[in-house]
């Protein structure tokens, strides 16, 4: 399953009929929509703000701690792998802030 926090996940390629893919707000899905995680072998979360709408301290609580939540819940739910798509250039060296989230 893919969940995109902001637009709908979207991929056409090999086998994409083993995709679902699904657009919920991470704090929902870390919340209220928890048990959608639940039996999914693998599970991809495609993230992402803008700093300017949400500032430092929502962008850290949306791609960082809401993240690892989901990521927490679906391994508790018998997920084996777990993906988070966030953004080109993303590393925990980067420069500036919006990179290393």
């Amino acid at each position: 399953v893919a969940y995109g926090n902001s637009r709908m996940p979207k991929y056409e390629g090999q086998r994409q009929e083993l995709l679902e893919c699904r657009q919920c707000k991470m704090a929902d899905l870390v919340t209220s929509r928890a048990s959608e995680l639940e039996g999914f072998d693998t599970v991809f979360f495609h993230v992402g703000t803008q700093r300017a709408k949400a500032g430092l301290e929502g962008q850290m609580l949306l791609e960082y701690d809401h993240s690892l939540e989901a990521a927490k819940l679906a391994l508790q739910g018998g997920c084996k792998t777990c993906h988070l798509v966030s953004s080109m250039g993303a590393s925990s060296t980067a420069s500036t802030p919006y990179f290393r989230t």
